[in-house]
C-alpha cells in the first residue's frame, strides 16, 4: 500500500480533497476488459456523496 496519494488525490466516496498526511486506503478496481484503475478512499468513514441519475418529475 502506497504511504502518500498522488498530488491532487480525491476520495472516490466523498469526491473531497485527500489532503496530505491524511490516512487513506488504496483499492484496486480490477476490469475484464481494460487495465483496470486504483481508488483512493479516506480510511474514516466520510459521507458518500449524494447522486441524482435522472431528474425528479414534479406533480
Amino acid at each position: 500500500m502506497p504511504k502518500s496519494c498522488p498530488a491532487g488525490t480525491f476520495c472516490g466516496r466523498c469526491d473531497q480533497p485527500i489532503r496530505p498526511g491524511e490516512p487513506f486506503e488504496a483499492r484496486d478496481i480490477l476490469s475484464p476488459s481494460s487495465a483496470g484503475t486504483t481508488v483512493y478512499l479516506h480510511k474514516n468513514l466520510c459521507v458518500k456523496t449524494p447522486f441524482q441519475a435522472a431528474p425528479q418529475l414534479r406533480s
